[in-house]
């Protein structure tokens, strides 16, 4: 006889094994993480899963490979911020790191080949700033994105004063939240929440 056909994420994903698909999105988005599909996938399986902080997060992470996808947007948006401060962590800009370098390396080109052959010099001086403008923004939008963040995973979250237990709560965060690390000691990860600092186990929160 024939041998079953390969037993995909997707094809567990529409069998309804969620769980075990989940887990290969997850191998997949590891092994390929600048592949917006491998993130979407992983946010439509939480989400399945009635994990709405780790679909966000997979999401959040698709939509900034794919920042114009109608379908990463959508879900994005169906997983809103419970505030500002977590709308700051998880901002995506409208074109990738890699369009605006690429796009700096065009006009770099550009602006010297007109130099050299000096035609429209003032085309050429134009060309060349605007280069460093898309290579500056693609440094910025780099690093707000490598800025270590995590989503809370359950609402009445403790932000706690210490790193301990039983240490008292600064503030409670909702599902969803995001938080940016200041620094990690041991499985407790100091993070900020607006003008809110406070400690936060690791396993309470995804890393986005």
């Amino acid at each position: 006889g024939g041998s079953a056909p390969a037993q995909t994420p997707e094809r567990l994903y529409e069998a309804g094994a969620v769980r075990v698909a989940a887990d290969s999105f997850t191998a997949r988005a590891a092994l390929e993480p600048h592949v917006a599909a491998h993130w979407f996938n992983l946010g439509n399986a939480h989400d399945r899963l009635g994990d709405p902080a780790r679909a966000r997060a997979a999401w959040v992470r698709a939509e900034r490979l794919a920042p114009r996808n109608d379908r990463v947007r959508r879900a994005v948006a169906g997983v809103a911020s419970p505030d500002q401060v977590s709308d700051r962590l998880t901002w995506v800009s409208s074109i990738t790191v890699g369009e605006a370098a690429a796009a700096a390396v065009l006009l770099w080109v550009i602006g010297w080949a007109l130099m050299i052959g000096r035609v429209r010099v003032r085309f050429a001086s134009l060309a060349l700033a605007a280069a460093v403008v898309a290579a500056g923004y693609a440094a910025v939008v780099e690093l707000r994105y490598r800025q270590p963040t995590l989503i809370v995973l359950q609402s009445g979250t403790p932000l706690r004063d210490a790193p301990y237990g039983s240490a008292t709560a600064v503030e409670e965060l909702e599902v969803a939240a995001a938080v940016r690390v200041e620094r990690a000691w041991g499985p407790w990860r100091l993070v900020s929440h607006g003008d809110r600092t406070g400690w936060l186990l690791l396993t309470e929160a995804v890393g986005l």
